[in-house]
């Protein structure tokens, strides 16, 4: 490995960030965990901040080498000093999708770790993201009922993302269509103004000349 750590007499975590992502990117994900390291042991633990450590497991996930970031994950919550952050959780979810079979209850857990207090919370992406992958897994009434279950049992708001995506999913299974307005018949007579909510649809613009 070449000597990196020699070129910076005072590195921050900013230069220690650009360095994993470059090594992760060339696929050289041992050299990654070991600037991290050496950096460290030079100039002090405090430059493995949450960023630098989120890279990591972004960094391990991009190379294939999901159990080492699962791994990196545990060893960062048991040492204490970092809190995984709402982006660590959704960098963790989305991960998961290489875990194979089990990848849809790894990801459910770690959403309800996320979204149960004390935990940080997620974006709405990964949200957004959870959600459409537990629709195409069928695993909506299953798994996602369950991470509903778990988030209000403890007192916390379910996200509006995921009780809309079961009620959907309920009012399908006993025959109402998710989009209703879609069944109706558009023929040459059908317009949007001839529509039973066309004032809601599309208001009438009068012309003055016409008046």
């Amino acid at each position: 490995l070449f000597p990196y750590t020699t070129l910076f007499r005072s590195p921050t975590s900013f230069t220690l960030t650009a360095l994993v992502k470059r090594f992760g990117n060339a696929g050289m994900l041992d050299q990654a965990f070991e600037i991290v390291h050496d950096c460290c042991a030079q100039h002090g633990s405090h430059l493995r901040n949450l960023h630098v450590a989120t890279c990591l497991i972004s960094a391990s996930f991009r190379n294939k080498a999901p159990q080492r970031a699962f791994s990196f994950f545990e060893a960062m919550k048991a040492a204490g000093d970092l809190h995984a952050d709402a982006v660590t959780y959704a960098t963790l979810i989305h991960g998961t999708k290489s875990l194979g079979e089990n990848n849809l209850e790894q990801a459910t857990k770690l959403a309800a770790e996320a979204l149960i207090k004390p935990g940080p919370g997620l974006p709405d992406y990964a949200v957004v993201e959870l959600v459409d992958r537990l629709a195409a897994g069928n695993a909506l009434q299953t798994l996602g009922h369950q991470l509903v279950k778990q988030i209000e049992s403890a007192g916390c708001p379910v996200p509006k993302t995921i009780s809309s995506a079961l009620s959907r999913k309920v009012a399908a299974s006993v025959g109402v269509q998710k989009e209703p307005w879609k069944a109706r018949p558009v023929g040459r007579d059908f317009t949007p103004q001839t529509s039973p909510h066309a004032r809601e649809m599309a208001p009438r613009v009068f012309n003055a000349r016409s008046q």
